[in-house]
């Protein structure tokens, strides 16, 4: 089934083979209907443009890009979570599915599905907002290096949030991670923290020390002031 998905391809870019798309789009649909995923995918999203000669139809793109998600393909798992957001080729839009698939993006350890999950938790965009799922998946991203998502824990743990606890502590350890990062939001924030005394103790020259750090990291032409 490879094969007939590598042929697809070799058909569409013309390697090897007299270009065409006809030849291509029967290939990659062959591929697709005996259950190889990147080609569900591929074909899907030809479904859901209209692209190369196929004609546009929503609901069958979305069929495609569910079997191509049940089949493991992380593209597929996207573009279905995106439909079942939109109402795309269902009859309406259905959130829980959305957030199902988004969440299975996730669960395969992809650092950009993760993003993607823990955003649309966080926002409330395509399904209900889960301040507390989306904290738990932005600190799998901390945990990976990722300075905007220790800024993100950090964020959410300094005050609480619906779903999740207050705790300044764990709050001060993920945003000075962040500003070790050189995190300008995180470095702004624990300079207002420094001046307010939120969660720290106030230390007003520390305060504009890392206001104009943030400053600089905004805009590098800026000259920073030191504590002396």
């Amino acid at each position: 089934v490879k094969c007939m998905h590598n042929l697809s391809t070799m058909f569409f870019y013309g390697k090897g083979v007299q270009q065409s798309n006809e030849e291509g789009i029967k290939y990659l649909k062959m591929a697709a209907d005996m259950g190889y995923s990147l080609s569900m995918s591929e074909y899907g999203f030809m479904l859901y443009h209209g692209d190369e000669g196929v004609e546009m139809d929503r609901k069958q793109a979305k069929d495609y890009f569910k079997k191509s998600a049940d089949a493991g393909e992380i593209k597929g798992m996207h573009s279905y979570a995106e439909c079942a957001a939109k109402g795309e080729g269902f009859d309406e839009p259905d959130p829980e599915e959305a957030k199902k698939y988004y969440k299975m993006a996730a669960d395969t350890g992809d650092d950009k599905s993760i993003v993607m999950y823990a955003s649309a938790c966080e926002d409330g965009d395509r399904f209900e907002a889960d301040k507390a799922e989306a904290l738990k998946y932005y600190k799998i991203l901390a945990d990976k290096g990722y300075d905007f998502a220790m800024f993100q824990v950090g964020k959410m743990l300094l005050h609480g949030d619906e779903g999740v606890c207050e705790n300044k502590e764990e709050a001060v350890k993920y945003i000075k991670k962040a500003v070790n990062e050189e995190n300008a939001d995180a470095t702004e924030l624990y300079s207002e923290m420094l001046r307010t005394g939120d969660g720290v103790p106030v230390n007003i020259e520390s305060a504009e020390y890392y206001a104009d750090f943030a400053r600089k990291l905004k805009d590098p032409n800026i000259t920073m002031c030191c504590i002396c």
